[in-house]
């Protein structure tokens, strides 16, 4: 897009602000819908007091698997693959949340590839959290039969999700603590001047 005159420059970039504040508002509103109401409607269903489902874990084997699954019975596990079903939408919705929080408030204009590489992150998350769902998804359809190898890999792809999650909010926690340093030092630059 070629921009002739100052004008189609302020429109430009007003309209890019503008997209941005309208992106992080309808993720941000996706996620928190999730959040509020599909994950507690499933939990619900579930109803089996101290055992977390292995989306939330760091690692889980094969027996952990076979152990919660038994735990569930057939309705929790019904309930456990609608609710991986409607998870497979979550991830889009806060990758796509993180990436535009870290554009919109920590990305320079001249980004490095350190930084590129952190507004990337969420999408690490993303593509770890369909393949744990899928495999989930698997196990579920063919329990009773857990596979090692398959549950390896559902975890595996865990861990990866939770590494990525950890570098995106990480990364805005270091820009959110720059942002702060550079505000404290500008106020103490005043109150040095009075």
């Amino acid at each position: 897009m070629r921009l002739k005159r100052l004008s189609d420059l302020i429109f430009f970039r007003w309209f890019t602000v503008w997209m941005q504040w309208v992106s992080l508002i309808i993720t941000g509103g996706i996620v928190l819908w999730f959040n509020l109401f599909v994950f507690p409607s499933f939990a619900l269903d579930i109803q089996n007091q101290g055992i977390s489902i292995l989306d939330v874990r760091l690692f889980y084997t094969a027996s952990d698997v076979q152990n919660l699954f038994l735990a569930l019975g057939q309705p929790g596990r019904q309930a456990y693959s609608a609710q991986l079903l409607a998870d497979m939408v979550y991830p889009f919705a806060y990758s796509l949340l993180l990436h535009f929080l870290y554009v919109r408030f920590c990305l320079s204009e001249k980004p490095n590839k350190i930084s590129l590489f952190f507004a990337f992150a969420p999408y690490g998350a993303l593509l770890a959290d369909l393949a744990e769902n899928y495999l989930i998804l698997r196990m579920l359809a063919h329990y009773p039969v857990v596979l090692s190898s398959t549950a390896l890999l559902a975890s595996m792809a865990g861990a990866f999700k939770w590494f990525f999650v950890a570098v995106a909010l990480g990364s805005m926690l270091c820009c959110l603590f720059r942002e702060l340093k550079k505000l404290l030092v500008s106020v103490v630059a005043k109150c040095k001047m009075r």
